[in-house]
């Protein structure tokens, strides 16, 4: 027997671990782990009759970044002093990490527990093989170190070659001499091409998504089984879109190290983030026109800063992608006193009226202190009138593009219908081929690739019904719409203004012409002073007076005003708010009426609430006070007014009737009420209309 292991040592289990970096080296490296495995013999030959073989880390890696279970099981087997010795290979089987080999030779030299590896056994209660295993656990990590630089620097090399490729994006494949290409599937280019189009259309990523959902255009994907690579069209994923954009190959640059690596700690353990994206100076290589793009560096670089604009999650000066607020100016104003960005604020019914303000120190702080505030619809009005100045010459030349434009997009669509048709019939020419190939005496194979080919055809009809119903939508316009389209250029103000106009296309527009506007409140004036920063250097400065507290833009209608009047003697403002929406009128600002703004007509005009004290004791009553004095229905109530022995009036339509006391005591309601309560019906009396004459 060794004369390091002691009979205590032999009682207990000896933890045997195998471990392979990579899930690849287990396919191109199966010997490594039956040598792993022999050393099964020798502890054998040492004397331990209970050996445990761990082998739930194969495929991981021992640098320190990942969670190996087997590890972690032989720790707490150390701990917990049922591990006679802990033995690998080699030192590097168990961990390349200093970190993690000191943690495990620290528990085992508590515990007394061995290490063993294929050259001899340690014990770590001995300063000599303690100096030993800390060598071993040293050379270890060196040599991984050493090793991952050797291989960057390789890959760094070859990287300013641009030779260098990973996965290719979709759009490109290598060809049998390593060049970069274009694919020559026209239905993948054009795929490619037109989500470039329309984020020069839409200027936002998420709506270059929506579109390519709402008109159920598929993206295609990049599969890989095998080292093949296939390509299936999809529907599109936000990230799908995002990393085309991004992607700076398709603008016919090689670029290498655009992402690093960080390593960080985590909840008491050693993480390692990767792909973690450096800005652009810090990339390592960058090699223009190393092969065809399907756009340009600069197109690029325009896209970057607009995905840029868009993203204010962490970046407080960008203005944000264009949405579909009715807010003309989100993200372009600017705080003249504090520098900082105004904010929006929808109120009103529906949200309809628009007000920016700035809300000064309040993230830092907390405290609300707000720098300044300017009425939305004010401010977006002055604005647009000196947009307009500035586009109203183009107006003509707009008309024509917009008529071009139509024109090509109904071609796109048509050209997209097309090439899938043309790769559908392919498919469907393939199943056929494979269908005539098989013997009919093979039901078993002969079943399946008959209903790929009949999903196949499918497919082709399903494609070729789109494309006739595009092409018989598809009306040129006709010079009476051509007219209409000029007549509207020569009217911009009014087209802009048209509830049909895209919210969206306004704000485009704003964002082309103007870089950003500061508004700022001048002191003991009734005046804004607005600077409008336009792109190109120009700057205009415009002032905007205030409306004052006194001064009343709109004017509530009389017959709102007089109706409010003679309701409030009868009934609350809640029920008058209700009676004038159902008699269609509307406020001073065309709104609907509510309790709120019933009350602040009221309160401007002086005029006296409802009260209910009042009420009780006023000569006017309504149904249902009535019918509580006669003690009936307020059913009963209603059949007297309309068979007129009870004479009551109404302001208006589906306002409260309106019975004067006096009309309770006439003698033929009496009658009629006590006639009700003797035989129950009202029917009974005769010559009812005579009782009260």
């Amino acid at each position: 027997m060794h004369p390091k292991i002691k009979p205590q040592h032999l009682e207990k289990t000896a933890y045997l671990y195998l471990r392979q970096s990579t899930p690849q080296q287990l396919i191109d490296h199966k010997e490594s782990v039956r040598y792993q495995l022999s050393l099964k013999d020798k502890l054998t030959e040492l004397g331990f009759k209970q050996i445990e073989v761990i082998d739930s880390d194969l495929g991981k890696s021992g640098a320190g970044y990942s969670e190996r279970e087997g590890f972690a099981h032989i720790l707490q087997e150390v701990y917990q002093e049922r591990a006679g010795a802990v033995s690998a290979w080699e030192a590097s089987r168990l961990a390349r990490s200093h970190y993690e080999w000191q943690n495990l030779i620290r528990f085992c030299q508590i515990t007394g527990t061995l290490v063993i590896d294929e050259s001899g056994v340690y014990d770590p209660t001995n300063i000599d093989d303690n100096a030993m295993l800390g060598i071993k656990a040293t050379l270890c990590e060196y040599e991984l170190n050493m090793l991952q630089k050797r291989a960057r620097a390789g890959a760094l090399e070859k990287a300013r070659r641009g030779e260098l490729y990973t996965i290719l994006p979709p759009g490109y494949y290598l060809s049998d001499d390593g060049v970069y290409e274009m694919v020559p599937d026209e239905r993948i280019r054009d795929a490619l091409k037109l989500v470039f189009d329309k984020f020069d259309e839409f200027g936002s990523a998420h709506q270059v998504l929506l579109w390519f959902r709402d008109e159920k255009v598929n993206f295609p994907k990049q599969r890989y089984h095998q080292g093949k690579r296939t390509t299936v069209w999809e529907p599109p994923l936000y990230s799908h879109i995002l990393s085309v954009l991004k992607n700076p190959a398709y603008a016919g640059t090689y670029v290498y190290g655009r992402c690093t690596t960080k390593t960080v700690i985590r909840d008491n353990k050693v993480v390692k983030i990767t792909h973690h994206p450096l800005p652009m100076e810090k990339w390592k290589v960058i090699i223009p026109d190393h092969h065809a793009g399907y756009i340009s560096w600069e197109r690029y670089l325009k896209n970057q800063q607009r995905l840029c604009d868009n993203d204010h999650t962490f970046q407080a000066s960008s203005k944000g992608a264009v949405k579909k607020g009715i807010a003309l100016l989100t993200g372009l104003l600017h705080c003249g006193q504090c520098g900082r960005t105004l904010q929006v604020k929808y109120s009103g019914r529906d949200s309809k009226s628009v007000r920016y303000f700035c809300r000064g120190n309040y993230n830092s702080t907390g405290q609300v202190k707000k720098c300044y505030g300017i009425s939305g619809k004010i401010l977006e009005a002055a604005i647009v009138r000196e947009v307009l100045k500035v586009i109203e010459p183009a107006a003509i030349s707009a008309a024509l593009e917009a008529e071009q434009k139509l024109s090509n997009e109904r071609s796109e669509r048509q050209q997209r219908l097309e090439l899938a048709l043309e790769q559908a019939r392919y498919e469907s020419d393939r199943r056929a081929r494979q269908f005539n190939a098989i013997e009919p005496e093979n039901s078993l194979v002969i079943r399946q690739i008959q209903a790929q080919w009949d999903e196949a055809l499918f497919e082709v009809d399903r494609i070729q019904r789109q494309l006739d119903k595009e092409t018989a939508a598809y009306q040129p316009l006709n010079e009476q719409q051509r007219q209409q389209l000029y007549a509207l250029a020569d009217d911009l103000p009014r087209v802009w203004n048209l509830s049909s106009t895209d919210e969206r296309t306004k704000k485009r527009i704003i964002r082309a012409l103007i870089e950003n506007i500061v508004v700022r409140s001048e002191p003991d004036s009734a005046y804004d002073r607005v600077a409008i920063h336009w792109f190109g250097g120009v700057h205009q400065e415009i002032m905007l007076k205030r409306p004052q507290q006194n001064e009343i833009g709109f004017k509530t209608d009389k017959k709102a005003i007089d109706l409010i009047a003679e309701l409030a003697a009868i009934t609350n403002d809640g029920t008058i708010a209700r009676i004038l929406n159902r008699c269609g009128l509307k406020t001073a600002g065309g709104t609907s009426w509510n309790q709120s703004r019933v009350s602040m007509v009221r309160h401007t005009k002086r005029i006296r609430g409802f009260s209910k004290k009042a009420y009780e004791n006023s000569r006017v009553i309504n149904i249902a006070r009535a019918a509580a004095i006669l003690t009936v229905s307020p059913d009963i109530v209603r059949r007297m007014i309309k068979m007129g022995l009870i004479q009551a009036k109404q302001v208006v339509r589906y306002a409260p009737w309106m019975i004067d006391r006096s009309e309770l005591e006439k003698e033929c309601v009496i009658k009629a009420v006590e006639s009700i309560k003797q035989h129950g019906e009202l029917n009974d009396l005769s010559n009812q209309q005579q009782l009260c004459l």
